[in-house]
């Protein structure tokens, strides 16, 4: 595996698409800060350290909010360490209701490791998605 930052990063969405959690979570660097909205109706709000909190805070509220979810990455832009992805998410709650939502992920990546990622939702759209 490449440890340059965009391969680096084209991994993880490759990974999460197939569903390879424990490879997605490899990715990351033990220290790795990730963060989301602090809009309190976002189930995985906040900022979360280390691949075991991403697991629990971000992918769990995943599986415990949506039957179908998709990260669509479209275009990538390197610039040395930092790697920002221009995309979407789509997907289906269990309520039934549908997200597809505009989003830009900024990554750090060294040493062939994800050191840090901040997420950009279309918030208002997550709000619909997840009302009840």
């Amino acid at each position: 595996m490449s440890t340059e930052p965009t391969a680096v990063v084209r991994g993880v969405y490759a990974n999460f698409g197939r569903g390879d959690i424990p490879a997605v979570l490899d990715a990351l660097d033990p220290n790795i800060e990730w963060v989301e909205g602090a809009q309190e109706y976002l189930p995985h709000r906040g900022r979360h350290r280390g691949p075991n909190a991403v697991a629990e805070k971000v992918f769990g509220m995943v599986q415990a909010n949506f039957d179908e979810f998709a990260v669509v990455p479209e275009l990538f832009h390197e610039a040395g360490d930092v790697v920002v992805v221009e995309g979407r998410v789509t997907g289906k709650t269990k309520t039934g209701r549908r997200l597809d939502a505009p989003v830009c992920w900024v990554w750090t990546v060294r040493n062939g490791k994800a050191t840090s990622n901040h997420n950009y939702h279309d918030t208002d759209a997550w709000r619909e998605a997840l009302s009840a």
